[in-house]
């Protein structure tokens, strides 16, 4: 008999530290959710000193999905104004704008970890020199980040990294100097990547090692002097690649081995003197190639060997004085259909095609 009673008072004291325990954690939540509910809603902000201003698709609490913020004076990281991103956790899209009387420094990282549905994120006009280790949060449902015109300079590595399921990055109208190995780490998902318009000089191999499914890259109009094999390896994805407008004065051997499956290539607007008869090798898919606006005087008989599809070739505005009929014989059938351009404007003497039984004279 006493055995039988102290089993159940076992029982019973279990009981009892189950129900203690669980009275606990219902009054943690309920604190927690007055707490966000005292907080100022990011929707209505009444404080009249406030320095930023957001506005919602819905006001009520938790209820919005689409937000703009306007930050007209500077902020700094431990801003309580951050904390008012609990009130609307369910933000799916948000966009920063910095008025001119504004001043943002940073990626603002503490907001962001309260956003775990937060699918597009946009900043703009923004000052922030770096990027730094994981300033997006780690956010699963990442699907875009946008940030042009936000004077950025220094990417450091793993920037963009541990967010799985973004599609697209722009950084275009920045100051980007360089880019580093491992700044673009753990983004299986990544399909475009746009760094335009800046002023890299710098690029390390392999610094898209990392991003196995990328298909879209621009890197037009910045300041690259030279591209090699391991500059695009891993990307063995890619099918668009844009480098016009740079200072690239040749493309050696096997420069596009690393990219396969390329479908179009832009390296107009360069200083581009030689090619290398091996320069495109392996891209038996690409179509389009445009390199207009170089200083080309010459090709080899075998520089589009590798490149038997192509049907849009632009040459135009270089400085050619022949082309034989041996360097373009490798894609003279695709150039006789009538949806194929072969552009070639522009040289600085006559030049013919045999084949073609045309001259071109400028």
């Amino acid at each position: 008999m006493p055995s039988n009673l102290l089993l159940l008072f076992l029982v019973c004291t279990a009981f009892m530290v189950h129900d203690v325990s669980a009275r606990a954690r219902k009054d943690k939540d309920r604190k927690k959710n007055s707490n966000s509910r005292n907080a100022e809603n990011l929707c209505e902000i009444q404080d009249p000193n406030r320095t930023i201003d957001c506005f919602c698709d819905k006001v009520e609490y938790q209820n919005a999905s689409d937000t703009t913020c306007w930050i007209f004076n500077e902020l700094q990281q431990d801003d309580a104004v951050w904390d008012y991103f609990r009130t609307q956790t369910n933000l799916e899209k948000l966009k920063f704008n910095i008025r001119p009387d504004g001043n943002l420094r940073f990626v603002p990282t503490r907001a962001l970890s309260r956003l775990k549905r937060l699918l597009e994120l946009k900043i703009q006009y923004a000052n922030i020199a770096e990027l730094t280790p994981y300033a997006f949060a780690n956010l699963s449902s990442l699907q875009e980040i946008t940030m042009t015109r936000n004077q950025i300079i220094d990417l450091k590595p793993h920037s963009f990294s541990r967010l799985p399921s973004l599609t697209q990055i722009t950084l275009d109208e920045n100051r980007i100097a360089e880019l580093r190995r491992d700044v673009f780490v753990g983004l299986p998902e990544l399909k475009k990547l746009y760094i335009d318009r800046n002023n890299v000089s710098v690029l390390h191999d392999r610094a898209f090692s990392h991003l196995r499914s990328l298909e879209e890259l621009e890197l037009n109009t910045n300041q690259l002097p030279v591209v090699t094999r391991e500059t695009f390896a891993g990307l063995k994805s890619l099918k668009i690649l844009n480098l016009q407008e740079n200072r690239l004065r040749m493309l050696g051997d096997y420069t596009f081995s690393e990219t396969p499956n390329l479908v179009e290539l832009s390296v107009d607007r360069n200083v581009i003197q030689y090619i290398s008869e091996r320069a495109f090798e392996g891209l038996s898919r690409l179509s389009r190639l445009t390199l207009s606006e170089n200083r080309l005087t010459a090709l080899g008989s075998d520089v589009l060997t590798g490149v038997p599809n192509i049907r849009f070739l632009d040459l135009r505005d270089n400085a050619l004085r022949t082309l034989t009929f041996d360097t373009v014989n490798p894609i003279m059938e695709n150039l006789r259909n009538v949806t194929s351009y072969f552009l070639v404007e522009g040289q600085s003497v006559i030049f013919r095609i045999a084949v073609l039984s045309v001259s071109v004279l400028t």
